[in-house]
């Protein structure tokens, strides 16, 4: 990602309102906790609807890897990881997880918990272009 793009993610992800999430963390004592608390947050889904799947795994990385100089900083991370798990980007969220995260403690935690979640589902496709049989023969009620 250029730095032009990190840039205007970055700024984007700063303009994001992180009342409720800074309040879930200041009260969660429980990895759980917050996290259930950011699954309800509106600035998941401001995430999704600001940045691409791309631009949210790469600010992971990015966020992550500085010693945080404020609350927001601290959270972001976790908060980006959650918008991927709202994407369903699964396999992102595993790589996220096998990052190394000296300053968010619980983002290896968060990573398994959001992996675990995922149940691949068996797709069904009808085809509506053929004709089908009726499931009663006869419709005549009266006879």
């Amino acid at each position: 990602m250029s730095n032009i793009i990190e840039s205007s993610a970055e700024l984007i992800v700063r303009s994001l309102d992180l009342h409720r999430a800074k309040s879930a963390f200041a009260t969660a004592n429980i990895p759980e906790y917050f996290l259930h608390s950011l699954k309800s947050d509106e600035c998941i889904s401001e995430v999704n609807s600001k940045l691409t799947v791309q631009e949210t795994y790469d600010l992971i990385r990015l966020i992550s890897q500085k010693k945080p100089d404020s609350l927001e900083d601290l959270i972001l991370p976790y908060v980006l990881l959650v918008s991927l798990s709202e994407k369903a980007e699964y396999g992102l969220i595993e790589e996220a997880g096998n990052g190394d995260y000296p300053h968010h403690p619980w983002m290896h935690h968060f990573s398994k918990i959001l992996s675990n979640e995922y149940t691949p589902r068996k797709e069904f496709h009808f085809d509506l272009t053929q004709k089908h049989k009726p499931f009663v023969k006869n419709t005549n009620v009266y006879s």
